[in-house]
């Protein structure tokens, strides 16, 4: 079997930025980005909504993006910063929740977005408990008291 190794260039993975709200139905941040490509921005948005159903489930269950629909991207290819990420929740069902998910810059020419789906599933021994409960708590926590 062939190995793909994907390497973005970036020092760590978490992109979702320092929390300035969460709320029951809603939940913002603000993230810079220096030279960062579009899909880093998309990738921000879908931590945020994905860090947020956490949250609201008490870090329970095993959250992950299934599908990003009607998605605006900005128009440059590169993003450079500060930015305003929001998340609004839309619906919920047992196991998926439906998101409008915006990141606005500098001014409305720099916003993109979208409704993000994500799926919510029991830890299993693929998504240990015992591991990524405590990993999320611990990213929640710091991004609520940076």
């Amino acid at each position: 079997m062939e190995r793909i190794t994907i390497h973005t260039g970036m020092e760590r993975f978490v992109l979702a930025g320092k929390l300035t709200e969460v709320g029951e139905t809603q939940i913002a941040s603000v993230q810079h980005f220096s030279n960062a490509l579009q899909y880093v921005g998309l990738e921000a948005l879908a931590q945020l909504g994905a860090l947020h159903i956490r949250y609201l489930i008490d870090f329970s269950r095993h959250v992950f993006l299934l599908k990003i629909k009607e998605c605006q991207l900005p128009p440059n290819d590169i993003l450079d910063g500060e930015y305003h990420l929001s998340g609004k929740f839309q619906s919920r069902s047992e196991r998926a929740c439906f998101y409008q998910l915006t990141a606005k810059g500098e001014d409305d020419d720099h916003s993109f977005g979208g409704i993000f789906l994500f799926g919510i599933t029991e830890y299993d021994q693929r998504f240990e408990r015992t591991v990524l409960q405590r990993h999320y708590q611990t990213i929640f926590s710091c991004l609520s008291n940076e």
